[in-house]
């Protein structure tokens, strides 16, 4: 704090034995406090030529709006409209007719230190150079009220009414956050119930919420509508209250427990929750938690994108892929395959299985046998292949053991003579030469 210095040129907003002039009244909470409309100035359509700036059924037209002069002042002035401000668009362009050419309605206001002082409302034109002050096109202290839409009376003739339905376009509209963030913060309230008969639901205040389905406006009133919220039992629970994608209250009641949770809020625009002990059987102000005031709703998969790096997924004609269209692909691809030949006629293909004897890989001992004859005692193929080798054997291969066989088959085939020193033996009549 310093008494003698003054750095940086400054300017109290009000300075001490300062004379008490409206002017620098007026620069007090300029640049603090944002210029717009607050309240009211609804554009009406009046005539083809007419139309008017009107509050609304119970606020006034309320703007707080910089002097066009925009001197070292920097004043900005509240100025308060209680009945209709009309403006007449035919400019002598067109007798009779609207001029297309000067569209956007602002409010314009010139400080002067004269009794009689008024906010003007002018149609112009959108500036080119938003630096240039020319009278009939929008400056940088204007408010713009909207911008009015044309149609021509008569297809061809070049005289333009105001349109007859749809006439305004409020993109552009100076609005200021202030009142809107405040009117969000008092809608979508859950509050306690009133009223015979709604002791088991709550209250929710009406309200408007961006969702994947667009703007939604929500009806207020006790929920649900039809049934009840359950009682609690020997436990505790907690249940969320929470607004769809199509702007419809939903409750979801969540588990008994000794130490309840909340349901999941999962992509949910969930508006409070509802914490009550064991053995409740109402609803009180208390057991409600609000959770947010925000005007984001719920969201549905198919509004997720995903980024599609490696390409996995068709890009719609935009290059975009959503968590629905990702997870529909998905989907149909495994359908395909389950439907495909290899899977639907109980029959496999060699791509559909990753042969090898490697741990994770299908090999022959994997491969169940029917043995439908007894055969072998192995239930598998590996092992069965080796009691074919012969039990005790652990060296010999099967083809070598077939071989071992055909060779004594072919020896007792080709086999000559057998030779006997005598004709019988105990008995036996024993032949020189084997036929």
């Amino acid at each position: 704090m310093s008494t003698t210095v003054n750095r940086g040129s400054q300017i109290l907003g009000w300075d001490y034995r300062q004379e008490a002039r409206a002017k620098i009244f007026n620069r007090i909470f300029s640049q603090l406090i944002p210029a717009g409309i607050y309240s009211g100035a609804v554009l009406t359509r009046i005539s083809g030529t007419n139309v008017s700036a009107n509050p609304t059924v119970s606020q006034p037209t309320v703007v707080m709006i910089r002097d066009a002069n925009n001197d070292a002042l920097n004043i900005t002035t509240r100025i308060e409209a209680s009945s209709d401000i009309e403006l007449n668009l035919d400019d002598g362009t067109n007798a009779g007719y609207a001029n297309p050419a000067k569209p956007y309605i602002i409010f314009r206001f010139a400080w002067s230190d004269v009794e009689n002082n008024f906010m003007d409302m002018k149609a112009v034109a959108w500036p080119e150079d938003p630096t240039f002050t020319n009278a009939d096109q929008i400056w940088p202290t204007d408010i713009i009220v909207g911008k009015v839409l044309f149609e021509e009376e008569t297809p061809s003739s070049g005289d333009y009414i105001v349109k007859t339905t749809q006439p305004f376009d409020l993109t552009r509209r100076t609005n200021v956050f202030i009142p809107d963030s405040s009117l969000a913060f008092r809608e979508l309230r859950v509050q306690s119930p009133e009223g015979v008969g709604n002791q088991k639901k709550v209250f929710v205040t009406s309200g408007s919420i961006n969702t994947s389905n667009g703007r939604q406006q929500v009806t207020g009133g006790h929920y649900p509508t039809s049934t009840n919220i359950s009682d609690t039992t020997a436990q505790g629970r907690i249940d969320i209250v929470y607004v769809d994608e199509s702007g419809n209250i939903q409750i979801e009641e969540g588990i008994a427990s000794a130490s309840p949770e909340a349901p999941l809020y999962l992509n949910r625009k969930v508006l409070a929750e509802i914490n009550r002990g064991p053995s409740r059987t109402n609803i009180i102000g208390t057991d409600i938690r609000q959770v947010n005031e925000t005007r984001q709703g719920m969201v549905s998969s198919d509004e997720f994108l995903i980024k599609n790096v490696n390409d996995y997924y068709t890009e719609d004609s935009l290059g975009r892929v959503t968590i629905e269209a990702a997870f529909d692909e998905i989907y149909e691809l495994w359908a395909s395959i389950l439907a495909g030949p290899g899977v639907s006629d109980d029959s496999v293909k060699d791509y559909h299985i990753d042969w090898g004897t490697a741990a994770d890989q299908v090999s022959a001992v994997d491969v169940p046998i029917a043995d439908a004859g007894g055969r072998f005692t192995a239930t598998e193929v590996e092992a069965s292949l080796q009691e074919i080798a012969g039990v005790g054997r652990t060296t010999e291969t099967v083809k070598q053991n077939t071989d071992d066989i055909a060779t004594l088959d072919s020896d007792f085939t080709t086999h000559e003579a057998l030779e006997a020193d005598t004709s019988t033996v105990h008995g036996i009549n024993v032949v020189t030469t084997i036929p």
